[in-house]
């Protein structure tokens, strides 16, 4: 016997905007439960289903994103 709080079924998600407490940071691909990712990450387009082209797309955006900030903390940290 399965009972739904064991045996719910999850899918990968990409975070595309606001870091969600206790879900991830953007960009980064989590694993979600499906209803949660259904009814509201996906309509409120806080994340996009994790295929292939989604990965690279939003892996290389991520990237990106990384860079600067760190670009940024160290350009901070020569200023101070």
């Amino acid at each position: 016997m399965c009972v739904a709080r064991y045996c719910s079924h999850r899918v990968s998600v990409i975070l595309t905007s606001n870091d969600l407490d206790n879900v991830g940071y953007i960009g980064e691909e989590v694993s979600v439960k499906a209803g949660f990712a259904r009814n509201f990450l996906i309509p409120q387009r806080k994340a996009v289903y994790a295929t292939e082209d989604n990965r690279d797309t939003y892996k290389v955006e991520y990237l990106v994103r990384i860079a600067t900030t760190l670009a940024l903390a160290v350009a901070a940290a020569l200023l101070t």
